[in-house]
């Protein structure tokens, strides 16, 4: 008997020290990015949890982040030094690829009641009207457990994520063996690194102009044209969400502000129609005013200023925050419109008015022509790329160095 209590008590023994070592290869890899923030890690490149770690992030700087910029990957442009200098206020870049409603409201919820954020800037990229939360993309996210407060799920969320697939792990040891920390993004201030992007334009602006920006030009302006977002059907659930927002920062005191960045011609396909109007139109009834940049001016018809057909530059942004937040900023003329209860339905309607004249000059010629780098609505890129929270982040430093 004692002999059977042995071989199982040994059994036991290498299963443990075999979940152990699997356990303990998982956190090295670090396959899904989740321990990120565990590790001590100043950067991060998974897109799956950069949720988790940046609010993770915000969760443990409470009282020293006062302001957030939320969207979606667009407003992974905006450069928090930029927000600080206009609002005065300690700025956080929370940008999130496929940006959604759902994602805005649970987010917005947790750094308001949890953060102590005293001001929300929600960036609406593409109206997000293709769906309510990010399963239209067929992205499934998990929601973070620091979100829920739940002790039980804080302490079990981290087991799953030690069990990883093996096959995951390779792959993922894999690209770390070639991985560019410099095209990471800095948990200090989470915007969006493009620094290689900015390097190439340096090179080669007309190859990212039409390989990213304009190679499926002709299907996007057969799809603007056609009003095929038409039939999207996730409107109503996102105002409602929208409507929560605002309540929820009026009841706690927090400023918040809608800003409609700068959308790329091609872009509009994605939401443009009819129906989009009156959407736009809620919108502004809700909020009491926004910001507008996404209209037919000739920065948005510049390719040029844009990586690819739905991200603007740094630059880009820039000028969409000045030109709102800036008093007494001039601008670019044409660029940015105060939308009110009072102006927007009109504003609408001088709207559909440009899409009806592109309209027509594509069924003429089967083309739309777009603004040049010769063109004053050209705004020039900077040649390098640098964020504040890359300097301090020692890893990142010691890469630039070599």
């Amino acid at each position: 008997m004692n002999k059977e209590k042995r071989w199982v008590l040994l059994f036991l023994l290498i299963l443990g020290i075999g979940i152990g070592g699997y356990m303990l290869l998982c956190y090295s890899v670090n396959p899904l990015g989740y321990f990120t923030n565990q590790k001590g890690l100043d950067y991060f490149d998974n897109e799956d949890f950069a949720r988790k770690i940046k609010a993770t992030y915000l969760y443990e700087h409470r009282g020293e982040v006062e302001g957030v910029t939320v969207g979606g990957s667009k407003s992974g442009s905006v450069d928090p030094s930029i927000m600080q200098e206009l609002t005065g206020l300690s700025y956080y870049n929370f940008y999130m690829n496929v940006g959604n409603f759902a994602d805005y409201l649970r987010y917005i919820t947790f750094f308001v009641e949890q953060c102590d954020i005293k001001e929300v800037t929600l960036v609406l990229g593409n109206f997000e009207t293709e769906g309510y939360d990010q399963t239209y993309k067929g992205n499934a996210y998990d929601v973070p457990a620091i979100l829920s407060g739940s002790l039980y799920e804080r302490v079990t969320e981290p087991l799953g994520y030690l069990m990883t697939d093996l096959n995951t792990v390779i792959d993922r040891w894999k690209q770390n063996r070639t991985y560019n920390i410099l095209n990471a993004d800095c948990i200090y201030d989470g915007m969006r690194n493009r620094r290689s992007v900015v390097l190439r334009h340096k090179r080669k602006a007309e190859k990212i102009a039409q390989r990213s920006v304009l190679l499926k030009k002709d299907k996007q302006l057969a799809e603007l044209f056609s009003q095929k977002a038409s039939s999207q059907t996730a409107r109503e659930p996102n105002l409602e969400a929208l409507k929560q927002i605002r309540d929820l920062c009026q009841a706690h005191d927090v400023n918040f502000r809608v800003i409609v960045s700068a959308s790329f011609l091609l872009d509009k396909a994605r939401y443009e129609c009819d129906e989009f109007y009156d959407y736009f139109e809620q919108i502004v009834r809700i909020c009491g005013e926004v910001w507008d940049f996404s209209d037919y001016n000739p920065i948005n018809m510049n390719p040029y200023n844009y990586y690819d057909r739905s991200h603007c530059t740094r630059e880009v942004s820039e000028l969409v925050m000045r030109t709102a937040l800036q008093e007494g900023f001039e601008g670019y003329e044409g660029f940015g419109q105060l939308l009110t209860p009072d102006n927007v339905h009109e504003a609408m309607q001088c709207r559909k008015a440009q899409y009806e004249a592109l309209k027509e000059e594509y069924d003429a010629t089967g083309d739309i022509v777009f603004e040049t780098m010769e063109d004053d609505s050209y705004i020039p890129w900077a040649t390098e790329w640098s964020t504040p929270g890359m300097e301090k982040s020692a890893a990142i430093m010691a890469a630039l160095e070599k």
